[in-house]
């Protein structure tokens, strides 16, 4: 059984992944991470969970 790749949602996902590590490194402002943190884990587990 072969899958088609949907390109928006490999899209979403390689940006959630950019959103993820930006999150985590120390030298991000305070006020950038408390803003990626409202949605970026949820949305790329959204994405892992899809695919």
């Amino acid at each position: 059984m072969s899958h088609q790749r949907i390109k928006y949602i490999d899209i979403a996902k390689g940006i959630a992944t950019l959103l993820v590590i930006i999150g985590h490194l120390s030298y991000t402002p305070p006020g950038i991470k408390a803003w990626l943190y409202t949605f970026h884990i949820p949305l790329f587990f959204f994405y892992q969970v899809l695919y």
